[in-house]
């Protein structure tokens, strides 16, 4: 069995941004050289929890690809909270000002 180190708080305030990048867990302690523990006292979200939305502001853009041949081009409407970078809600349609309005109407109300 491995023994146990206790990581410093600048390293672990260096994972904490990290994760907010997004970036994987095993990642970042591959590149800083500590190791995971088998059991990160990660608590899975129960289904039947309440989300609180808490944050008043979200941030929205758009993106586009194509589906099938670049004529076809569909863009991704998204709302996402700044601080969590979740995203709130979703709209796929063109750049219209209709599909703006629908991702409006896909916001959660408050």
């Amino acid at each position: 069995m491995a023994e146990a180190h206790r990581i410093d708080e600048t390293t672990r305030a260096l994972v904490k941004k990290l994760r907010l990048e997004r970036l994987s867990l095993r990642g970042i302690c591959r590149v800083l050289e500590v190791s995971l523990p088998d059991n990160p006292g990660v608590q899975p979200v129960s289904s039947d929890r309440a989300i609180e939305w808490l944050c008043l502001e979200v941030q929205a853009d758009e993106l586009w690809s194509f589906v099938g041949r670049k004529a076809n081009k569909q863009w991704l409407w998204l709302a996402l909270d700044p601080r969590s970078r979740q995203v709130v809600a979703f709209y796929v349609g063109d750049l219209s000002r209709d599909s703006a309005c629908e991702l409006w109407l896909r916001l959660p109300a408050s």
